[in-house]
């Protein structure tokens, strides 16, 4: 996140949570044999489609409802 940033980050270190899971990982040449799946973007890629979208979620739920117009007969 930070790499993507271009910034430093403020990290509090904390121990897990009930129901954290204690950890996550994959094997993607695994994924492409059984699934073919291959991954399309790196992580760097991920992150920043991920804080992109972020973005756009967050105004789009702090925005305030278009008035609503008369109802269909």
């Amino acid at each position: 996140f930070q790499r993507v940033l271009g910034r430093t980050l403020s990290v509090r270190e904390a121990g897990r949570r009930p129901g954290d899971t204690p950890g996550v990982y994959t094997r993607t040449e695994r994924a492409r044999r059984l699934l073919d799946w291959k991954a399309e973007l790196t992580i760097e890629e991920g992150i920043r489609h991920a804080l992109q979208w972020a973005d756009i979620r967050d105004r789009i739920l702090t925005e305030p409802a278009a008035p609503a117009g008369p109802m269909p007969r």
